[in-house]
């Protein structure tokens, strides 16, 4: 049984901690508004409900983390190694190998990890597959998450592309991500929100959007809002918000200064966040 978490404000909460916690929430909203039962299907409730596609959730995660988080997504996630960027004449298979050993008269018999490492014994400037996966295997630090070089390239390239722009990058700097936030509303309902990312006057909401069918970009923005009901996002947030300014939750766990002064100031405000 998980320990229940306490109203209050958490940074830098494991995703998957915030998930488990049995609340309500914007995404528990929307399946309520379709029907009592489709709410029940995907909640704690249901002990054969379906666990959440882990690659999807570290595809999801990662783009979060690059577009709210550039420091640490360069901490946390690394490329995988490419057998297309190996030099010409890079040793693969075990086939190969062995008829490398062959030519140059050596043993061919034991594990594809012998044959590599005799052949790198013979010859240091001869690729091999297997020795160059080894060696980036040995650089990963405990921690960190392999994704596919053609993920991590996109990732990269809508990181720069998104803070290339002023007002963006200004949106998205002097605050905190993922900030989650616990708290009971006035009708003793157990609430949870996550932020994307706060700020002391302000929240942001990542999404993206498709247009497949080559709308005027207004009507496909309207659309996307509509289609997947995003103003119930917009009434969660703004409530959670609401409950930080209310003065009644506290951090919670660890936080940095930085992160405490954006609580400090949003409880000092007059006003609704924008």
């Amino acid at each position: 049984m998980t320990e229940e978490i306490q109203d209050g404000i958490y940074f830098r909460m494991p995703e998957e901690k915030y998930l488990a916690e049995d609340r309500l929430s914007k995404s528990g909203i929307k399946k309520m508004r379709i029907s009592p039962a489709d709410y029940w299907a995907e909640s704690p409730f249901n002990p054969a409900r379906k666990k959440r596609d882990t690659d999807a959730l570290i595809v999801g995660s990662a783009y979060h983390c690059a577009i709210l988080e550039p420091d640490r997504f360069a901490e946390t996630y690394v490329r995988e190694l490419d057998k297309s960027e190996m030099p010409a004449g890079t040793l693969f298979t075990g086939g190969e190998m062995k008829e490398w050993l062959k030519e140059n008269g050596l043993k061919q018999t034991g594990s594809v990890k012998e044959q590599a490492d005799r052949i790198a014994e013979a010859d240091p400037s001869q690729p091999v597959w297997q020795t160059a996966l080894t060696e980036w295997q040995a650089s990963i630090k405990p921690g960190q998450i392999a994704i596919s070089p053609d993920l991590y390239d996109t990732l990269i390239m809508d990181m720069e592309r998104v803070h290339s722009i002023p007002a963006i990058h200004s949106l998205l700097s002097g605050g905190a991500a993922e900030v989650s936030v616990f708290w009971t509303d006035e009708n003793g309902i157990k609430m949870k929100a996550r932020f994307d990312y706060l700020k002391n006057d302000c929240w942001i909401e990542l999404k993206t959007f498709a247009n497949p069918a080559g709308k005027n970009l207004n009507q496909c923005l309207l659309d996307a809002i509509r289609y997947n009901r995003y103003y119930i996002d917009a009434a969660a947030y703004m409530e959670a918000a609401e409950a930080i300014r209310s003065g009644s939750l506290d951090v919670m766990g660890e936080a940095a200064d930085g992160e405490r002064e954006i609580v400090a100031a949003i409880k000092q405000r007059a006003s609704e966040l924008d």
